[in-house]
Parts: structure tokens; C-alpha cells; sequence
């Protein structure tokens, strides 16, 4: 690869515009994994297993205090003779989250929150109400009232729930910094969200239900538009590094090549030359705009899918990414045989660059000496032999897809299996199991896209080892006390001349003599090789 590295040299000076490639690719991820996520809230609203401010406080408690809730049924919140309906039934805490910490178990239920409280002579307060009260709290700690699940359920004690606003109780914290980091950015969505939804009525209206449904359609919109612009600025600006930066290492390829000694082209045909500095770059060209597009986009898509797919359920996610190493082993495999294969693909291709030029400059000694068939003949050997090692190249390459596909599928399938068993054990919600499926399918695909990428990638590196070959050849040897002549006036005279070809232990040149006076002509002649020229 080290042949393949030089090309940055062309494109460093061009690093403002990487920068803008670069960043315009993480936003066209992030947003494109955004507009996945809004799918949740969507159908939390849509089903109506509960609105959307109550999906939102559910969040913002699990987030905040490491607790999750039974989602309640429609009927939940109409029927308030339903016990389920005056309570929040815990189903989950997180271990070293502020919900443990303050004592708070699976399978309690919360009666009370802050001035929220029940006792003999007040009413028993809807979950909904409790659920805003303990999402919504700005003290720096908050009074909830339990009842046990060991306990009578007329007994019930009081816990105090250190907040997200007790800074110093936060820092006093023994958590890993990657948790607490990890928490602080949760807690700060979490709240964003609060003040989105809070533009929206709290009742579970038909109108009410459209409104949320228009207003999350709408933010989908508006991501949409922002990933659709940055989207186009990394493709074009890509485009123009990657053309700005070929049209630079051709001008300095072809600069090299007429400073070269002619004693290269002696052994070298210049078809050889021009086959690189055109379609050897080209080949580069394409592999650059891949790296600078596809194979910085798809990548990017790919990791923020399954970092989201990761913040919604981790355990899924390391089943899906489990073949990631066979898979990279795999592309490796495929890589070096498409080096190889297109190494003499490119070397194939310029002898047929060769042939071509000779045959068609010389067509009319071809016609007259009636060779048409062993020209034909040659250059069919030639073209079956480019043949060959293009079929190698799509071989490689057609088979790389479906086996990366064939993978995907399967790290999917059984990560599938356990998440249906899981939802059927209520460890977690149908919609967010719902949409780990799109992401998984997402990322997947992301990643069947770059499949052919480190194929392509190593094309490159073979097209640049024979044009850095070239870039490498030593140049003309100009003498700094060089003589300058004269005018010639009078004759032109060879004393002694002695000539060998590069490569060749035998001169064709010997002891030449020849002197030619002015006006004179004079006939060179001798077989091909004898140093005529």
C-alpha cells in the first residue's frame, strides 16, 4: 500500500475541503440514524400503547434514574377503578443507577411522587400524573412513595431519589467515567425532548394524536432536508477533490516522462507510458472517489446504526457484530486476489494499447505485405489475455457481495431469535425491538455497500505501484558544465562511435566513422536493432 499512500500528497493541499467531506458524511449518518430512532415515538403514538409524553417521561425516568416502567394499556387510562392505573409498576433498575442507589426494586410500585402522596383521605393519583411528576422534577432530590412488593399493599415507606440537579451528589458518584459520560448525554436529550414535546396538549385526543404525529412527521422532514444538503456537499466536493487531485499527478506524471533518457524507451514502448498516465490514473481516480464517498459515508451509516442499535439494547447489538472478523479476514482474501488480477489486467491493457498504436501506424507496410492475419492473430492473443484476468476481477468481485450478504443474514437471524424471546419476556418493548430490526437491516446494508470497497482499493494500489514506477525512474543527466555548441557550419562528423543497447552485452555499434558535408544526403540502412537511429 505504501505505492497508494503517495496519492495523498495530492490531495493534503486540499485538506478544507476534505474537512467539509469528512464532516458532511457524520452528519449524513447521524441524521440518517435519527430519522430510524424517530420511528419509536412514532409508533408509541400511532399504536396508542401509550402517547407521546408518556413514552417521553418513561424515557426520561430510565434515562435519568436508571428505572423502567410497565407500559400501560389504552384501557389503563380510562378505567380508574383498574389498580394498575394509580400506580408505576417497576419492571427494571439499573444497577449503581440513582434509582438503586436510593433502594428502589423491580416489581415496587410508586403511589406517590414529591407533594404527589396518598394517604386515607386523598385520592388515589392516575400513573400518568405520577409518571410527569418524577419525568419533570427540577428539585435535587425527590420523595417517592413505595409500596414493597414483600409488603401488605396498604403499607407503603418513603424513599428519597437523588435528581440529575444534585451536581454534587453526582460527582461524588464512583462511576466509570465512560458511564458517567455516557449518562450526562442521555440526561441532556432526554431534557431536550421534554421541551419538544412540551409544544404539544397532554390529552390523548384523535386531534391530539394527529397533532403528535404531524409534529414528528415534521421533524423527520426537516432532518431529512438538513441530510439531503450535507449528503450533496460530500459528494460533490469528493468528486472535485478527487478530479483536482488526478489531473495534478497527471501533469507531474507526464513532466517525468519527457524528461525520462531515451534509454527507457528502448526497452519500454511509450504506449506503456500513456497507458499509465491515463488509464492507470483513472483507475486511482475511482478508487479515491470511492474512499472520499462511499467508503466514508457507508462505514459512518453503519457505526451510528449500531451505535444506536447499541444505546437501545447492547446484548443484541455484540450477537449482530459477532461475524464482523470472519468478515474482514474474508475482505482481506478478496482484496490480494484482485490486486493480483488487476495488476496483469493493467499490464494486459497496455500491451493492447501497444499493439494497437503499432498496427495502426504501420497499416499500410501491414496491407502491403499482407500480414493482416498475423496482426489479427496477435492482438486476439492479447485481448483473451486481458479477458482473463478482467473475468478473474468480476469474479472476485461478484462473489463478494453475496457472501457478505449470506453473513449479515445470519448474524441478524439469530440475533432476531433472541430478541423475540425477549419481547415475549418483556425485557423489551415491541417498538424499540421493532426498530432494532431496522437498524440491524440498515447497518446491514450499509456494510453489504461496502463490500466491493477494499477490492477497489486494492485496484488502486496496483495502478499505483506501475504509475510510481515510472514517477521513479531517474531523469535525463544534464551535465552543469555542459559545452554548448555552435552553429554547424560545413560538415557533421562521427569519430570512433560505439553504441550498446540497455541491456545487451554486445555493442551494434562499432568504430563508426562518417563525416557529411553541408547539402549533402546521406542513406542510413541495415536491419531493425542495428542502430540505425
Amino acid at each position: 500500500m505504501e505505492s497508494f499512500k503517495r496519492i495523498f500528497k495530492y490531495i493534503r493541499p486540499q485538506w478544507p475541503r476534505v474537512i467539509v467531506v469528512i464532516f458532511s458524511a457524520i452528519v449524513v449518518a447521524a441524521l440518517l440514524s435519527l430519522s430510524f430512532m424517530t420511528i419509536i415515538p412514532l409508533l408509541n403514538v400511532m399504536l396508542g400503547q401509550e402517547g407521546l409524553h408518556s413514552w417521553v417521561d418513561r424515557k426520561s425516568c430510565d434515562w435519568k434514574y436508571g428505572v423502567d416502567f410497565h407500559v400501560a394499556e389504552t384501557r389503563d387510562f380510562i378505567d380508574s377503578n383498574d389498580d394498575v392505573a394509580h400506580h408505576l409498576l417497576v419492571i427494571k433498575v439499573e444497577k449503581d443507577s440513582l434509582a438503586d442507589l436510593a433502594g428502589l426494586k423491580p416489581m415496587d410500585k410508586i403511589v406517590g411522587v414529591a407533594n404527589l402522596v396518598t394517604t386515607p383521605q386523598t385520592k388515589e393519583i392516575p400513573f400518568p400524573v405520577l409518571l410527569e411528576e418524577l419525568a419533570t422534577i427540577k428539585e435535587k432530590t425527590v420523595t417517592i412513595q413505595v409500596i414493597p412488593l414483600s409488603q401488605d399493599q396498604s403499607a407503603t415507606k418513603l424513599l428519597e431519589v437523588n435528581t440529575p440537579y444534585n451536581k454534587a451528589y453526582i460527582d461524588s458518584l464512583q462511576w466509570g467515567v465512560v458511564k458517567k459520560v455516557r449518562w450526562k448525554i442521555k440526561t441532556a436529550l432526554i431534557e431536550q425532548a421534554l421541551r419538544m414535546v412540551g409544544l404539544l396538549p397532554r390529552d390523548k385526543g384523535q386531534d391530539n394524536t394527529t397533532r403528535a404525529v404531524t409534529f414528528i412527521i415534521v421533524i423527520i422532514g426537516l432532518v431529512t432536508v438538513v441530510r439531503c444538503v450535507a449528503k450533496f456537499y460530500q459528494t460533490y466536493l469528493a468528486q472535485k477533490v478527487v478530479q483536482v487531485a488526478i489531473n495534478h499527478l497527471r501533469e507531474d506524471v507526464f513532466g517525468h516522462v519527457i524528461h525520462m533518457p531515451m534509454a527507457f524507451f528502448a526497452s519500454e514502448r511509450p504506449s506503456d507510458a500513456v497507458s499509465r498516465i491515463i488509464r492507470d490514473t483513472g483507475v486511482m481516480g475511482t478508487a479515491i472517489k470511492i474512499m472520499l464517498g462511499k467508503a466514508l459515508r457507508e462505514p459512518l451509516n453503519a457505526l451510528f446504526m449500531l451505535g444506536c442499535a447499541m444505546w437501545l439494547n447492547w446484548q443484541l447489538t455484540v450477537i449482530f457484530v459477532g461475524g464482523a472478523p470472519l468478515i474482514l479476514g474474508l475482505l482481506m482474501v478478496f482484496g490480494k486476489k484482485m490486486k493480483r488480477a488487476t495488476t496483469k489486467s493493467l499490464v494486459a491493457g497496455s500491451q493492447m494499447l501497444a499493439k494497437l498504436q503499432e498496427t495502426m501506424s504501420g497499416l499500410k507496410v501491414v496491407k502491403v505485405y499482407n500480414r493482416q492475419g498475423h496482426e489479427q492473430s496477435n492482438f486476439a492473443l492479447i485481448n483473451k489475455r486481458l479477458l482473463k484476468q478482467l473475468l478473474k476481477i468480476s469474479r472476485v468481485d461478484a462473489i463478494t457481495s453475496p457472501i457478505m450478504e449470506g453473513l449479515g443474514m445470519a448474524a441478524g437471524g439469530v440475533a432476531l431469535v433472541v430478541g423475540a424471546h425477549w419481547v415475549s419476556e418483556k425485557q423489551i418493548d415491541a417498538p424499540e425491538f421493532l426498530v432494532l430490526i431496522v437498524l440491524f437491516g440498515a447497518a446491514a446494508e450499509a456494510i453489504r455497500k461496502t463490500s466491493n470497497i477494499w477490492n477497489k482499493i486494492q485496484e488502486a494500489n496496483a495502478a499505483s505501484e506501475r504509475i510510481f514506477d515510472i514517477m521513479d525512474e531517474p531523469l535525463e543527466l544534464e551535465k552543469p558544465d555542459a559545452v554548448e555548441l555552435p552553429a554547424v557550419k560545413g560538415k557533421i562528423e562521427f569519430r570512433n562511435v560505439a553504441f550498446t543497447y540497455p541491456g545487451c552485452d554486445t555493442p551494434v555499434l562499432k568504430a563508426i566513422s562518417l563525416a557529411v558535408k553541408t547539402g549533402e544526403t546521406v542513406a542510413v540502412v541495415g536491419p531493425n536493432g542495428s542502430g540505425k537511429t
